[in-house]
């Protein structure tokens, strides 16, 4: 059971998606610098322990992962919908003929404004 403040973070996120976006985004970064150092403090227990099945490149392949900058993420979520509408048509092209008769609907300046909007405050 959620307690009172548990229950009003949860509706502050709820409310605001793209507060929650940046949230989740947070998160999964800190997640990430977090498993690194433990593959860092574990890889140099292995090292410790037995020096010849040590292997630095697994660690080295995990943890060198390029993450995104902000801009880049931004980038991807303003070309979003078209990318969403894009792939839909193309999945359910298949499955009707009235899916490929639809006309794609303009998401150019109203998305942009929106998302610009919102990426200003983040």
């Amino acid at each position: 059971m959620l307690d009172s403040q548990d229950e009003s973070l949860m509706g502050f996120v709820q409310q605001s998606p793209f507060y929650g976006i940046a949230i989740v985004l947070a998160a999964t970064a800190y997640e990430l610098k977090v498993a690194c150092d433990n593959m860092t403090d574990l890889y140099d227990l292995q090292v410790a322990l037995d020096s010849e099945s040590a292997r630095a490149e697994d660690r080295a392949m995990v943890c060198a992962l390029p993450i995104p900058t902000k801009q880049e993420v931004w980038t991807k979520i303003k070309k979003s919908p078209q990318a969403a509408w894009n792939t839909s048509i193309k999945t359910l092209g298949g499955v009707t003929d009235s899916v490929a008769a639809l006309e794609t609907p303009e998401f150019g300046s109203m998305w942009q404004r929106f998302a610009n909007w919102i990426g200003e405050r983040f």
